[in-house]
């Protein structure tokens, strides 16, 4: 038997700091489409002894656009405006050289 294709959508979102940790622990990155606002906090860690994924995850349901927002440990607000589902975005923290 094949299972169908699923039609939910999705986006993620890969940090990688330049003036904050390169892991970014503690970036905040928020994505609002038409059904809500979701946000995620990058940590390496989500009980006893154990690692997760860096990479903040955000299923969209049905909504095919999304605006994202990342606030990174250095106070630094970086908006990406509005981005297509089905996509990994990975994402260098702009700012001042």
């Amino acid at each position: 038997m094949v299972e169908p294709e699923s039609t939910e959508a999705s986006v993620a979102v890969a940090l990688r700091g330049k003036h904050s940790d390169r892991s970014v622990i503690g970036a905040q990155v928020n994505c609002e489409s038409a059904s809500g606002t979701q946000t995620r906090c990058v940590t390496d860690s989500v009980g006893y002894a154990s690692s997760s994924d860096l990479t903040a995850h955000f299923g969209l349901g049905t909504d095919r656009k999304a605006n994202v927002e990342i606030r990174w440990p250095s106070s630094t607000v970086q908006r990406l405006g509005e981005v297509n589902a089905d996509q990994r975005l990975e994402v260098e923290e702009a700012g001042q050289e």
